[in-house]
């Protein structure tokens, strides 16, 4: 599926550590889809950022690196791994949402590479949680 009008939201290494995420967890839970990613802070302890996609419709979780069913030619130079991306045109969007309704959802993508999976979200929204 093609997507275009791509725009970083958010870049995890502005809290992930270089080395990345150590694991993750996925929850959904009264709509919304919850990853949890844990990492290792400056001070050594283990640390928790929840990014949460507030009314989700629809997730496709990928194994990452490998086949993707999502395309954008367009990147706008944004890095694949460790970005929030939000595309303006998407398929997924379409075909996920009744035309009535599309202006309220978006189409969020994430590369996720120590643990090796990809996301495409279709959600209201995102926010950072802890």
């Amino acid at each position: 599926m093609k997507q275009s009008e791509s725009e970083l939201i958010l870049n995890l290494y502005d809290f992930l550590p270089s080395d990345g995420e150590d694991n993750i967890e996925l929850h959904y839970v009264d709509g919304n889809l919850n990853l949890i990613l844990f990492y290792e802070s400056d001070d050594g302890t283990e640390s928790k950022k929840t990014i949460r996609f507030n009314s989700t419709l629809q997730y496709f979780q990928g194994l990452f690196p490998g086949f993707s069913f999502f395309t954008c030619k367009d990147d706008n130079n944004i890095p694949v791994v460790g970005s929030v991306v939000q595309y303006g045109r998407s398929e997924f969007l379409e075909k996920s949402v009744d035309k009535c309704i599309r202006d309220d959802f978006k189409h969020y993508s994430l590369a996720l590479n120590t643990v090796g999976f990809a996301f495409d979200i279709i959600a209201e929204s995102i926010e950072i949680i802890g």
